[in-house]
Order: C-alpha cells, then sequence, then structure tokens
C-alpha cells in the first residue's frame, strides 16, 4: 500500500486500523519521485530524481530514477496499478534504453571510439528506477500473473526511455559525467593522453 500510494501524483491516503484506532498517513506529492527518493535511502547523488512521462499508441510510461553513489539497486514497477514482481518486457525495454542512452552519450563524447557497456546488472547496481507503465490489454505470464509479457512493450518503453534519457544526460554535462564515472564509463583525462 505504500508504494501505491506513489501512483497518483499529489494525492494522500490515510489507512486506519479499525482495531487500535492507528492512522498511518501516506502523502507523495511528487508521486513517483517521493518514491524513488524514499528507496534510493538518501544515497542518490541527484538533487532530485529524475522522472519522466510519455506515450507511444496506447503505451503509457512514467518513471523516476536516481542514481547512487554506492551499490543500491532498486526495481519496482506496475502495470495497470498490478506490481510486476517479476518484471517483464516493460524492464526489459527499460534496460534497452538504458544501454542505448549511454551508448548514445559515449558516441557523442568521443565518436572515434566503439562505446563498450557493461551487463545490465553492472549498470543497474547504482541505480534505483521506480516504473508506472498503463497499457490497454496487458499480457501476464503463468498462474501468479506477476510477469509481463506484452511483445511490444519493450521497443515501445526503450523507445521512450533513450530519448528521454540521452536528452536529459545532454542537458546536465556535470550529472553525466558524474553517472558514467560511477558505471565506470569515463576515461580520466590522464588516460586519453597516454
Amino acid at each position: 500500500m505504500r508504494d501505491l500510494s506513489a501512483l497518483e501524483t499529489g494525492g494522500g491516503w490515510c489507512l486506519r486500523d479499525e482495531v487500535s484506532g492507528a492512522e498511518t498517513r501516506l502523502r507523495r506529492p511528487r508521486g513517483l519521485p517521493d518514491l524513488c527518493d524514499e528507496l534510493s535511502k538518501q544515497w542518490g547523488f541527484l538533487p532530485h530524481p529524475w522522472s519522466f512521462e510519455g506515450q507511444v499508441g496506447q503505451t503509457r510510461v512514467r518513471l523516476a530514477l536516481q542514481w547512487c553513489s554506492y551499490q543500491h539497486k532498486v526495481m519496482r514497477s506496475w502495470v495497470n496499478l498490478r506490481w510486476a514482481s517479476e518484471g517483464g518486457t516493460h524492464l526489459q525495454g527499460f534496460r534497452l534504453g538504458l544501454r542505448k542512452a549511454l551508448r548514445a552519450r559515449l558516441n557523442a563524447r568521443a565518436p572515434q571510439q566503439e562505446a563498450s557497456l557493461p551487463s545490465d546488472e553492472e549498470l543497474e547496481q547504482h541505480l534505483t528506477v521506480v516504473l508506472d507503465l498503463r497499457l490497454s490489454e496487458p499480457v501476464w505470464h503463468g498462474p501468479s500473473g506477476t510477469k509481463l509479457t506484452n511483445p511490444e512493450t519493450k521497443s515501445e518503453v526503450a523507445w521512450l526511455v533513450a530519448g528521454w534519457l540521452e536528452k536529459a544526460l545532454a542537458d546536465n554535462s556535470a550529472m553525466e559525467d558524474r553517472v558514467l564515472s560511477t558505471l565506470g564509463l569515463l576515461r580520466s583525462k590522464s588516460h586519453d593522453l597516454e
């Protein structure tokens, strides 16, 4: 319930235990960025989580992400308000979009060099991501229905994430340097002189 309260921006929830009378109030005025802040445990080095909302066809994506100085991978996602605990094609699309954006920025910085990226696991180890996806007809895998399998979702989410993240990094060179350095992708100036 605590996480779900972040899916509606600007709202608040009040949960009351009828037996004890105890109340818990949940308020996240910024929605997903507030949850992302909480999950990154103040280890994030962006002043505030980056957030994005976009749509391709019937696929609407909202996400917030925070880069962390320490290894602290957290990925949470929902599809039509349903927790996708096993991930699925939308997270595959996020990973593909992340790789495309990082590769594009590395190529923009050093066009003469082939951009080489580490594994998805290594790229995600400093990342907190909260993703909310809305689809007209989600297709779930298995009896528990916790893994999204819509094939079109992968390319649609990848396209949205790649474009947004590439622009966000390009527009903030200091944060781009910090992100690439944290991921071990930024070559030092002394190495370039060798």
